[in-house]
């Protein structure tokens, strides 16, 4: 029978004082006369070692796809934490509907630290029991802050990133002609990333300008803010030359910019663009950042928090390129004789995600546009806030 790893020993061994008796046993120390006997002993020893080790292998591809979903979480004395309840739990404290259970309940603050994985937390009095809960069942404060708060430091919580899973991974897609895109899904933590999108939703100056689009005057349909390096040359699209913000005045876009840095150190930034998309219905429309302040070939380093939004990606038709135009051409040329409409044209879709980071690199602003698509009806009401960086160099 299995032993118990806290006593060393199976509950039948504990009252009887030896293991019981099963084939398997018997199979291993017999020696009677029955040739019969012993062959189905020992058939039967070889199954159970079978599937002990078909056991072993299940619980080592669980273990595997668990881990990539298990987080290590510190804390201090002091910090303020949302706890998970049982049914049970909870019923104690408040008489509702199980159906109606929050999933965490508090915050309550965290007077100390049990083990390696455990903190006891400050409960009310009402609520009767153990105190110690392990770091799994426990949320910082900051996952569920005050959409009125804004403050970085309101239950700041220590992430410890042990897990390999979480090194940063890239996928590269080579668009050709010397246009590629780099893609990293987490950049930062989900933890980080809420505590980055918190500040900058309630902290940035955020304005919606009025611009101008093929010759007539519109309210832009996202919110701005741009930071710059003192010095540079004034930033102008479409017909609005935004007021530059200095770094000092936003500290947390100084530690987002050197962990972009690090993330693609062969290039450099000097100045951000922030827009913020409120709603579904706030959207970017086809353009291409190639304004002349940055070059003939910009590094374009995006970085995504809040609601995950749509990134399109098709070729520009007015490249200059004569390679690119006669692609282009025989495309459109291929796709008439498809039955299709002329003015369809293939584009990528990439899936912006949390915390994830998008590096646009060489010909991409020449030969390509973007855009992210407005989103209507059930889609627009149902999508909450997204925060987009963009980094850029100004020469």
């Amino acid at each position: 029978m299995q032993r118990s790893e806290s006593t060393g020993k199976s509950p039948f061994e504990l009252v009887t004082g030896h293991q019981p008796l099963t084939p398997n046993a018997l199979a291993a120390s017999y020696d009677g006369n029955s040739p019969a006997a012993y062959k189905t002993m020992k058939e039967w020893y070889e199954q159970a070692d079978l599937a002990r080790a078909s056991l072993d292998k299940a619980a080592k591809k669980m273990k595997k796809w668990a881990d990539k979903k298990r987080r290590h979480v510190e804390f201090d004395v002091g910090d303020k934490v949302m706890v998970k309840l049982l049914p049970q739990q909870f019923k104690t404290f408040r008489k509702v509907h199980k159906g109606l259970i929050r999933r965490y309940e508090g915050p309550f603050p965290v007077i100390g630290r049990v083990g390696k994985v455990s903190y006891r937390v400050e409960l009310p009095p009402k609520l009767k029991i153990h105190p110690v809960f392990h770091m799994l069942q426990m949320q910082s404060e900051l996952v569920f802050a005050n959409p009125n708060s804004g403050d970085l430091k309101t239950g700041r919580e220590k992430l410890v990133c042990k897990s390999p899973n979480l090194s940063m991974k890239k996928d590269i897609t080579d668009l050709g002609d010397g246009s590629e895109l780099v893609y990293c899904p987490r950049l930062f933590t989900e933890y980080k990333s809420w505590e980055y999108f918190n500040y900058l939703d309630k902290n940035i100056s955020w304005t919606r300008p009025t611009i101008r689009v093929f010759g007539r005057q519109c309210l832009q349909p996202r919110d701005t803010c741009y930071i710059a390096s003192k010095g540079l040359k004034d930033y102008s699209y479409s017909g609005y030359t935004p007021q530059a913000y200095c770094w000092d005045d936003f500290p947390p876009l100084k530690e987002i910019l050197d962990e972009v840095q690090k993330a693609v150190p062969e290039s450099q930034f000097n100045s951000l663009l922030l827009n913020r998309y409120k709603t579904g219905n706030d959207y970017a429309s086809w353009h291409a950042d190639n304004e002349k302040v940055y070059g003939p070939t910009p590094d374009i380093a995006s970085i995504s928090f809040g609601c995950e939004r749509d990134f399109l990606l098709k070729k520009n038709g007015k490249t200059s390129n004569k390679s690119q135009v006669q692609k282009f051409k025989l495309m459109k040329s291929l796709k008439r004789k498809r039955g299709m409409s002329n003015g369809e044209v293939p584009y990528k879709t990439f899936k912006l995600k949390h915390g994830s980071l998008l590096m646009m690199r060489g010909n991409t602003q020449r030969d390509w546009v973007h855009s992210i698509p407005k989103r209507v009806g059930e889609k627009a009401a149902a999508l909450s806030t997204r925060i987009n960086l963009t980094f850029r160099l100004v020469l």
